[in-house]
């Protein structure tokens, strides 16, 4: 049986925290047995409350020192916050050994970034964090464009449902291919969906700080594949 961690926090992203939960607990159902042993903890073993709700847990990180993984959930895209607010964790994470698995969803591969655990290693996270993350943490060797990665046994995902690719990733892994299908199928969903970088944009976002160039940006993406020139651009400006 793999047992795995689910860290909790004030940031935690409920759909994330509860895509991944589920989809441990679908695995045990589709099996007929318990492959997956899902735990709640937070930082001190005390319930959180997020949001509009009050999570339960199973213990604090205690619990999680016997865990096969700790899995943390996306924290959204407050990243100072998210670290400010989760020193304990990061204290945590720098003393794990580096034969315990260590996951991020989303935005959370910078708590595992911060604490140092992805250094020289392959990780990923939401494509509009790249810069953000790279200034960071230069020392990760980031890879953007991937759905989830895996280096040795540090795992990261990029954005929202990318979560999901890599807990059948998971599931693939501890309880077999013909598992992770079965969930993927239960759930509707495909796998190997290819890369992440099919769903960042081609052109900056059209905002409204700039006048003149945010109208033009805004035609440019309802008109991109029309034959465009300079002089064009500029009669239209």
């Amino acid at each position: 049986m793999m047992r795995i961690a689910l860290y909790t926090c004030p940031q935690t992203v409920l759909s994330s925290l509860s895509m991944a939960d589920d989809a441990f607990r679908l695995a045990n159902q589709l099996a007929g047995e318990a492959l997956f042993e899902v735990l709640r903890v937070s930082a001190d073993g005390a319930p959180v409350r997020s949001g509009y709700a009050e999570l339960r847990v199973d213990g604090d990180l205690g619990l999680a020192e016997g865990a096969d993984l700790l899995l943390i959930p996306a924290t959204g895209s407050a990243l100072q916050r998210t670290l400010d607010g989760n020193a304990v964790l990061l204290a945590w994470l720098a003393r794990r050994p580096t034969e315990q698995g260590l996951a991020s969803l989303c935005s959370s591969a910078c708590l595992l970034a911060a604490a140092g655990v992805l250094d020289g290693r392959r990780a990923t996270t939401h494509w509009a964090l790249a810069e953000t993350f790279r200034r960071h943490f230069p020392r990760v060797d980031l890879r953007i464009d991937e759905l989830f990665t895996e280096d040795a046994n540090r795992y990261c995902s990029g954005g929202a449902q990318a979560g999901l690719d890599l807990c059948l990733h998971l599931i693939a892994r501890h309880g077999g291919d013909w598992l992770a299908e079965r969930v993927a199928a239960t759930l509707v969903v495909e796998r190997e969906r290819g890369s992440q970088a099919r769903f960042a944009p081609l052109l900056p976002a059209a905002g409204q700080d700039d006048p003149l160039i945010a109208p033009l940006l805004r035609w440019l993406q309802r008109h991109h594949a029309e034959p465009i020139d300079l002089p064009g651009l500029a009669a239209r400006a």
